[in-house]
């Protein structure tokens, strides 16, 4: 028997019972983050109760033990418990607490572990409500013995194994999606229409030597040895895609500047269909990093926020609407450095969903003014855990709860939160209509980058991947694995640099079979 068949569903389980009454059904509840010798002999001593046993796990959504928990997602912890050979059936519980099940399955004997037989109020409370329901039909509770005592929190608060790969395997497998689904996304990279709209930055990189600090004041003293400019913002956007095989357009405000000339020339050079519009009286941003070795020492930046003027935003919008037929997505890639304001986002959106326009949103405006909630109503945002705290005024809530509720104020269909070294969480909008027993919203991805050079560019470089990636049908899972491929790539350059397609597709075809191996 392939032991993964024991994991069920609840309507599975309840056909199951009716057709064996005549045997002892016996049903354990817990979390089983981590499964060890206490959990073994409480399992094994409910299975000598009965015939039939029953091991129903707390959903991934509803553990409440801390920030990182559970630390093993609710596919591997089933996976753990269907692999004992003493355990007939799995059932991943979608509750707070057993109540609901034990209504439906009516086991015969229902076990609880020593702790809870204890005299404590809050046992007594847990234990109360469940011991009516289950003495209600005829059942009876007891409690194992508890002679052997371990804990998952204490253990795992000593060391956390590195099952990152096991993890995504596993809620791959429950999606049913494949290595061969995730390459075949990969494929279609070339036949992508992508419309970016957004702010342009130049990224500079002063690299210099540290002679010291003078004598008379705390400045430290440095010496130039040469500059090297990327091209960043939306604009790095714009070439990522390019770079990645998808047919891309760019709508940019740029100014009357050499550095905004410079942008113009380059882009020139390229396939991409690119326009824009001049402000005179504003500067294109620069942002000029001074690096001495290997240390970051000072950003310089010279940009004007002030939202663009009337005159040009209808020049602007002319221009959007004459691009917007020619692509299939449209990514707001916003830096807020004068396009986006809440007036002009509502405006192009209206105008991308008027042409059924798959709309992805990104921020990256941690220490300025801008809010990725003002993006509403669309297929996916992406903003990092900072500007989602922003967003929603809540420095407080879990992470958890973070993207749920920021996805819940935009009402959009998709979220990717980025968290920096410890990754992404990707968030879907709840369907009950199509699937009413869903009991995972969202997709925890570790961060796949090993060789950290710079962090800069890893958001342009994940928004990129998502926009070649996402269809209107498509599953969220497997767009967020390429997109964190993409992220991983971008963290071992130094720059914000795109990613050619051969490089993309060979790191995800090795990140693929690290997790599928």
């Amino acid at each position: 028997m392939n032991y993964q068949n024991k994991i069920k569903n609840k309507e599975d389980l309840i056909k199951i019972r009716e057709e064996n009454k005549d045997k002892i059904w016996v049903m354990v509840h817990g979390t089983f983050d981590l499964v060890h010798p206490g959990h073994i002999r409480h399992i094994r001593f409910a299975k000598n109760k009965g015939n039939i046993l029953v091991v129903s796990l707390t959903s991934d959504n509803n553990v409440q033990k801390g920030e990182d928990r559970p630390y093993i997602n609710q596919e591997l912890r089933a996976d753990n418990l269907a692999a004992l050979e003493f355990v007939d059936y799995v059932i991943i519980d979608n509750n707070e607490t057993p109540i609901s099940l034990l209504k439906s399955l009516k086991p015969d004997i229902f076990i609880k572990g020593a702790e809870y037989a204890e005299k404590r109020p809050e046992a007594k409370t847990k234990t109360k409500e469940e011991r009516e329901i289950v003495e209600s039909y005829g059942g009876k509770m007891i409690f194992s013995p508890g002679d052997i005592v371990f804990s998952s929190t204490k253990i795992l608060e000593k060391h956390k194994p590195n099952i990152d790969n096991e993890k995504i395997r596993t809620i791959l497998k429950a999606q049913n999606i494949t290595k061969e689904d995730i390459l075949k996304i990969l494929d279609k990279f070339q036949t992508k229409k992508v419309l970016v709209v957004g702010d342009t930055i130049m990224d500079r990189y002063t690299y210099c030597a540290t002679l010291g600090k003078t004598t008379k004041t705390p400045t430290l003293s440095i010496k130039f040895d040469y500059s090297n400019d990327f091209i960043g913002g939306a604009a790095i956007v714009a070439k990522h895609i390019k770079e990645m095989g998808g047919k891309t357009g760019f709508l940019t405000l740029l100014g009357g500047d050499e550095t905004g000339k410079n942008v113009i020339k380059e882009f020139n050079n390229t396939d991409i269909y690119f326009s824009y519009v001049i402000d005179d009286l504003r500067p294109t941003t620069l942002k000029e990093r001074f690096w001495a070795d290997g240390y970051k020492l000072l950003q310089l930046d010279k940009l004007e926020n002030e939202p663009i003027s009337e005159s040009l935003w209808e020049d602007f919008i002319k221009k959007y609407k004459d691009m917007i037929e020619k692509f299939d997505v449209i990514v707001f890639s916003d830096f807020r450095h004068g396009i986006f304001n809440k007036t002009t986002i509502e405006e192009l959106i209206k105008i991308a969903k008027k042409h059924d326009k798959i709309i992805i949103a990104d921020t990256q405006v941690s220490n300025r003014w801008g809010n990725i909630s003002e993006f509403k109503n669309i297929d996916l945002i992406c903003p990092n855990e900072s500007e989602a705290r922003f967003a929603l005024g809540d420095q407080d809530i879990g992470v958890l709860q973070l993207g749920r509720w920021l996805l819940k104020k935009t009402n959009c269909k998709n979220l990717i939160l980025k968290l920096g070294k410890r990754g992404i969480i990707a968030y879907e909008k709840p369907d009950p209509e199509k699937n009413p027993e869903k009991i995972r919203d969202y997709y925890p991805i570790p961060s796949f980058g090993r060789n950290i050079v710079d962090g800069v560019g890893t958001g342009d470089a994940l928004l990129s991947a998502v926009a070649l990636s996402i269809t209107k049908d498509a599953k969220l899972l497997p767009v967020s694995i390429i997109a964190n491929c993409a992220a991983a790539i971008a963290l071992g350059q130094m720059g914000n640099k795109t990613i050619p397609y051969e490089n993309m597709k060979k790191f995800v075809e090795k990140k693929l079979n690290e997790i599928y191996e």
